[in-house]
This record gives C-alpha cells, structure tokens and sequence, in this order.
C-alpha cells in the first residue's frame, strides 16, 4: 500500500481539506542475472491482466526471450502464480519470497516453543535447505484446536500457508535443475504487491 493524498475538488483552497489514504500499488521489477540494469513497472488499477502485462514488459525490457528462464518471486497471491503461468508458460518459475514465510513462522514460534528466536533460526535453516516437510511435521504438534479462531491461531495459519504453497509449487522443495541454473540467459523478476503502511 502507498499513501494516496485526495483533494477535494470543490474546495476554493486545494491546500486545504486534504484526506490522506491507502491504495494498493502492484509493482513489477525485473534484471538479467549479472546485469545492474533494473526494470520497473507497476499498477494502481487495470487488474491483475494488466499488471501481468507489465510484468511481461519489465521482462522484455530486460531481454526476456525463448531461450530465458524466468524466475519469478512474490508473496505467494495465487494471482502472481496465474500470471506468470499466462506469461511465460513453461519459461517461467513461481516461488514464494523468503521473507514472508519466515513471518508466518514468526508467529507461530510462541507458541511451539519456549525459545522462539532459536526455533525460527532453526526453521530457516531448514527452509534454505529445502526441507519444508521437516518444517511442517514442526508446526504438527503444536495446531490449535478447530474451535479456536483464526486470529488466535499463528501455527495453524503457518501451516496452512506452508501447506499451501507447497501443494501449489511455489517453494522449492529440491534443488533448481542444473539446464535451468546454466541457461545462457537467465532473468530474475519480484512482483511486490499489498505493502502495508507502518
């Protein structure tokens, strides 16, 4: 989300009378693995077909073609997964950003332990060596009842979330096969979408 500042169009003083708020901004960064050069594109409307357009355009820009390998990371939307498949068919690869199954994680360690920071240490390691189930069987014995609610429920939720993209392919659950890591040309894309202020 990005602070959008509204004026009110029937106010003889336009600095006055301002309301301030949030609007979602999807944006699209692509670059070639070994080049600083970085293409930007992004939406506050159109859709997600439209966003999925300039993600195509972020990725022609940064010599996208049909012998690139595209690796596209964002925070697991399954719109993101649907547009990078519409886009770059079998050339392209959907993970889930780190950073966002660790807060997912973050919430749960509480709860799974009585020395969260080591416990969520200990859960990264495992991410970064591809060993999601070992993370889930972690979270099993520590699932909150179906009868308490979602809120109060963190390892439930990082669960789910782990479950999920794990089911749909978008965390790595075996190293990247060696064509894809030697391609000529690879292209390395971030979708970043719904930051939320503070």
């Amino acid at each position: 989300m990005v602070p959008v500042v509204t004026i009110d169009s029937e106010a003889r003083d336009k600095r006055k009378g301002k309301q301030l708020g949030w609007q979602e901004l999807r944006l699209c960064i692509a670059h070639e693995s070994g080049n600083r050069t970085v293409h930007y594109g992004g939406n506050f409307s159109g859709g997600v077909e439209t966003t999925g357009r300039q993600l195509l355009d972020c990725a022609l820009k940064a010599n996208f073609g049909r012998q690139t390998h595209l690796h596209a990371v964002g925070d697991g939307a399954a719109w993101i997964q649907h547009q990078v498949a519409e886009q770059f068919g079998s050339q392209g690869h959907y993970l889930i950003d780190f950073m966002h199954l660790c807060e997912y994680l973050a919430e749960a360690a509480p709860s799974c332990t009585d020395t969260p920071k080591f416990w969520l240490d200990e859960q990264k390691q495992r991410l970064k060596m591809n060993r999601v189930m070992r993370v889930l069987e972690t979270l099993m014995p520590h699932l909150e009842p179906p009868s308490l609610s979602e809120e109060n429920a963190p390892v439930r939720r990082a669960y789910r979330y782990l479950r999920n993209r794990l089911d749909q392919g978008q965390i790595i659950r075996e190293p990247l096969k060696k064509d894809f890591r030697s391609a000529p040309v690879k292209l390395k894309v971030l979708i970043a979408t719904s930051y939320k202020p503070g």
